[in-house]
């Protein structure tokens, strides 16, 4: 079950089998007025029989049968004048799934009549501000399972009691009930509601997030929409009028996979893992370096160090889970709930200190941070009550801790086995113990016997009461796959298994399955045999969904329904040039995880244009295939694979570079590893041996901010501004005024002032200075150093007329290209007539936001996403269907709707260039 996936939530297909006794046109007929039935009540039902003529038959006796355990009032019964008898059904299985199907039947003489009704069920239980302290069952009225479910507070000053509360079903569809003064029900009325009701209009919503009087919900297609309270501009519609009925968030792309509300904010995470925020602003809590300023439409949040990997918010408090795993906060630190020692207010982002690269979800309240970290245990961190206002160990909660959860002054732990801890303090009962009031160690939240709950709880730190989903447990059916996972396009199998009452295989047994939209099984219902087991084929049909997303499918069987959770495997990005076609191509649907960069390399132990090719995902695992003569694939080996693989023993991943045989990999933390080819000291642990497995660069451990390779050298930028070279030397690419080579790192010499950019040429190194200048040394055979000669540079020299405004560089074979701050591009060389010296690139004068390189190719990546390609085409290097040499920039043909991220990989010493697209 998944809470902010870029999929639709399945709507449930029910299937029910008819006995196989009964026929049409029988004079004996079961209704019921809604076709509905509650998991526990009476809900009436009416046999009506008439004769042969089609008259009305009085005096007939006609009986009831249901499942196991429900009941008949009366249980037989004789029909009145009308030909009617009627008879009060409760199904008494009051934990049944919602929107399940039961079947009843009424029998009379030799007549049989069947009736299928669906299960209103509830799946929750709720406890705290208008419930008790012990938990106790929703109301029995949901017609699907509830995927999540919160309460909110109307507004801030006003009677605590006031509430609403939202539910997310798993058929995609929104239900509301409580207060609505401000249309928070999204019902398009003011009028309150003590009953629960859909909110219309609105299907394929994957999340929600509720604030104070206002809601927002995310659709399957990657869309926001919000309702109710929105004087300062919550809803993000460009207004500040109060709504009653959903409206599209405006500004918003279409590519958000996750949402979150604070009590007068609300947010959305993108697909590249940056976030858009909007509403109030009174703490800083949009994270755009102003306070008071209330944009009512979104903005993004500034000041980020890298991907959003997940996000939470408290009272007025955001929290973001980086790819490093570190964790930052900003907005409202009255309490010191930012985690950065102090009280002050920050309105950008702050990272939580005491805290490692270790945090794997956070949550927050009114006064309160907390963060769950890898190894199972919980921190908690404020300056309320005399706290230090920096991170401890939640009493309690030490160890098995799944996820973690809040509401507005107390927190919610989830453990692996279903159970549920709660710490807070507990005004009105909401730690579910039966108690109230304040308890410095967690206390098991008191939930009904044999149940637990599901990990994918919902955070809603602005409302008192507390919601916990249940999973539906001791279930006969069951659904599974063998992996866990599915490829966004392509068949996998599924299998559902049914078993009887006694835990016996139940053969023979209908089993229908549901999933997204536009995804298909093959069979769609199929019968299960001896064991048992039903099988089907999946597809889930949609090519380029996010990789690592989740779908949920199902399968139905009589009253059961089973959902199953299932990992994407995807592929956001496209290959072309050599080894491929000359147009862009998705790669395989492999990947776990977003792919954040991609790029091969040539291996020249092989004589048959081998290659290999390297894969950073968002989670900080690195991929690889291919050829493997000096174990640049990273897996111990130096065996070939044409399969994708992780490589063993690296994690949290921020940066790869790629060349001839060897493999670099910058960690989150700064350190610096390599594997593969090492005959030169590439590998830069001061050996000349080749290692199949990564190995760590002597002395770069920390504070190492990019990396580069080219040719049989290797290079770190330091976050003083140093450059670090190491390996082969033969044309001064070590920067050090010789050609001599070193197996370790050594401090590149000459540069005039600190460096904030590196990048690489086949043999030539490019570094951009903190004035802007452009400064290169290395190969310099076809001028690519960009001084005007041919003469090799041992030293950095200034590239000619490119002394400020160079945001970027990047180099080939035979040419240097630069970057300026105002979106165009500058070329140099000595080959085909060049000078040496920079020239405009013809129709690149602006628009530009990053340029890369593969051999003799260059690409410009734009603001829109678009890219162009010029230069060598031998292969299809530059994507746009042909393989003619061309100096004029041409349309790389991606594949419809899709756009490029602008953090591609260069690869120098490759013909093959890979695009990221955003996922």
């Amino acid at each position: 079950m998944l809470v902010g996936a870029a999929w639709a939530v399945p709507a449930v297909s029910l299937t029910v089998a008819t006995p196989a006794f009964a026929t049409s046109n029988e004079p004996l007929t079961l209704s019921s007025a809604t076709g509905r039935v509650p998991a526990a009540g009476a809900s009436t039902l009416t046999a009506t029989v008439r004769d042969t003529s089609g008259a009305p038959a009085a005096g007939r006796a006609v009986s009831f049968a249901g499942p196991a355990n429900s009941s008949f009032s009366p249980a037989s019964a004789t029909t009145d004048g009308a030909g009617t008898a009627q008879t009060a059904f409760d199904l008494r299985n009051t934990w049944a799934t919602p929107g399940s199907s039961v079947t009843v039947s009424a029998l009379s003489d030799t007549q049989n009549a069947s009736l299928a009704l669906t299960v209103l069920g509830a799946n929750a239980v709720a406890f705290g501000m208008n419930y008790t302290s012990t938990p106790a069952q929703a109301p029995l009225v949901f017609p699907s399972p509830i995927v999540a479910m919160a309460a909110g507070d109307e507004a801030p000053g006003r009677t605590p009691a006031v509430a609403f509360s939202v539910a997310l079903l798993a058929d995609g569809t929104v239900w509301t009930t409580g207060t609505n003064v401000y249309g928070e029900l999204g019902d398009g009325s003011p009028t309150s509601r003590s009953t629960w009701a859909m909110v219309p209009g609105l299907a394929q919503v994957t999340q929600i997030a509720v604030g104070y009087g206002f809601v927002l919900a995310l659709r399957g297609d990657g869309t926001v929409v919000a309702w109710g309270l929105n004087h300062r501009g919550q809803l993000g519609d460009g207004t500040t009028a109060d709504q009653p009925l959903p409206r599209i968030v405006g500004g918003v792309p279409s590519t958000v996979v996750s949402i979150a509300a604070s009590v007068g904010s609300g947010f959305a995470v993108l697909s590249d893992g940056d976030v858009m925020a909007w509403g109030s602003n009174v703490k800083g809590e949009l994270g755009i370096g102003t306070i008071s300023s209330t944009p009512s439409t979104p903005v993004r949040v500034l000041g980020l160090s890298a991907p959003v990997r997940r996000f939470s918010v408290g009272w007025r408090t955001p929290y973001a889970i980086l790819t490093d795993g570190t964790l930052w906060a900003w907005g409202e630190n009255q309490y010191g709930q930012v985690g950065d020692g102090t009280s002050t207010d920050r309105s950008l982002p702050t990272r939580v200190v005491g805290l490692a690269a270790n945090v794997v979800q956070a949550a927050g309240g009114v006064s309160d941070g907390y963060a769950l970290l890898t190894d199972g245990t919980v921190k908690h961190w404020t300056t309320w009550s005399g706290g230090s206002g920096r991170p401890t160990q939640v009493a309690g909660l030490a160890s098995g801790v799944s996820s973690i959860h809040a509401t507005a002054n107390d927190l919610y732990a989830v453990f692996h086995d279903g159970s549920v801890k709660a710490w807070g303090e507990n005004r009105s009962g909401e730690r579910g113990d039966g108690t109230t009031g304040w308890d410095p160690q967690a206390t098991q939240v008191l939930l009904p016997a044999g149940k637990a709950a599901l990990p994918s709880q919902m955070n809603s730190p602005s409302g008192s009461a507390a919601y916990v989903v249940l999973p539906q447990s001791n279930e006969p059916l069951t659904l599974s796959s063998a992996t866990g996972q599915v490829p966004a396009a392509g068949a996998s199998t599924l299998t559902a298994t049914v078993s009887d009452a006694s835990g016996a295989a139940a053969a023979g047994r209908t089993v229908s399955f549901a999933g997204p939209a536009n995804s298909s099984f093959s069979p769609a219902s199929a019968t299960t045999d001896a064991a048992g087991v039903a099988p089907t084929s999946f597809d889930l049909g949609a090519p380029w969904a996010t990789p690592g997303s989740t779908v949920v499918v199902s399968a139905v069987s009589d009253a059961k329904n089973a959902p199953l959770a299932l990992t994407v495997l995807g592929a956001n990005a496209v290959a072309f040039g050599k080894h491929f076609t000359s147009t862009p191509t998705q790669v395989p649907l492999v990947f776990p995880s977003p792919i954040v960069a991609m790029a091969s390399g040539d291996d020249p132990s092989g004589t048959n244009n081998e290659f290999f090719t390297v894969a950073l995902l968002r989670d900080g695992t690195v991929w690889t295939t291919g050829a493997n003569g000096y174990g640049q694939l990273g897996d111990g080996s130096t065996t070939a694979r044409s399969t994708w693989a992780m490589v063993p023993g690296v994690d949290r991943i921020a940066q790869i570079a790629v060349h001839y045989g060897v493999v670099l990999a910058r960690r989150s933390d700064g350190a610096v590893f390599g594997w593969g080819l090492n005959d030169q000291g590439q590998l830069g642990d001061g050996s000349t041996t080749n290692s199949p497995i990564p190995v760590a660069v002597a002395g770069l451990s920390s504070n190492v901010t990019s990396i580069a390779t080219c040719g049989s050298a290797n290079y770190a930028l330091l976050s003083t501004g140093d450059i670090m070279a190491w390996g082969g030397n033969a044309n001064g690419q070590l920067g050090i005024g010789s050609t001599t080579s070193s197996a370790t790192p050594v401090k590149v010499q000459g540069l005039s002032s600190p460096a904030r950019g590196l990048s690489t040429g086949l043999t030539t190194v490019y570094a951009v200075l903190s004035d802007g200048s452009l400064w290169a040394w290395g190969w310099n055979g076809y001028g690519q150093v960009g001084d005007g000669t041919s003469s090799d540079r041992s030293l950095p020299t200034p590239v000619t007329g490119l002394t400020s405004d160079v945001v970027q560089a990047s180099g080939g074979v035979s040419n240097g290209y630069a970057l300026l701050k105002d979106g165009s591009v500058r070329q140099w060389s000595l080959w085909n007539g060049g000078n040496g010296t920079p020239v405009g690139v013809p129709g690149l004068t602006s628009g530009v936001s990053r340029i890369h390189t593969i051999s003799d190719t260059v690409f410009a990546v734009f603001s829109d996403g678009s890219v162009q390609a010029w230069g060598g085409n031998e292969n299809g290097a530059r994507g746009d269907g042909s393989t003619v040499w061309s100096s004029l920039p041409t349309q790389v043909l991606l594949p419809a709707g899709r756009t490029a991220v602008t953090s591609q990989l260069s690869s120098p010493s490759s013909s093959t260039m890979y695009i990221v697209t955003a996922s």
